[in-house]
Formats: structure tokens, C-alpha cells, sequence
């Protein structure tokens, strides 16, 4: 596993939301997800909850 230096972070931008958590890298727009790291429980849980 990597390990990065940067603090986790949600950010906002005009048209989306870009979330960098620990195991969750994410772009979320009004209508669509872009995950990273699916292969993590993790980031697969965080996916999971989006769809609820």
C-alpha cells in the first residue's frame, strides 16, 4: 500500500466534489462517481453507501 504525506481532504469545485480520504479517491458530480481503489473494503463500503 501507499502511504502519502497529504491531509485527507473534501474538496468543492464548480461542478464537483473531489474527496481524498486515507483509502477513498473519489470525483463526485451531479451525476456520476469516479472511485479509485475499488479493490479496497474501504473505498468498495464508501461505494456502497453512495448508492443508498
Amino acid at each position: 500500500m501507499l502511504s502519502t504525506s497529504y491531509p485527507s481532504a473534501i474538496l468543492a469545485r464548480d461542478r464537483a466534489l473531489v474527496i481524498n480520504m486515507e483509502f477513498v479517491k473519489a470525483i463526485i458530480t451531479t451525476d456520476t462517481v469516479y472511485l479509485t481503489n475499488l479493490e479496497d473494503e474501504n473505498a468498495l463500503a464508501f461505494a456502497l453507501e453512495l448508492q443508498r
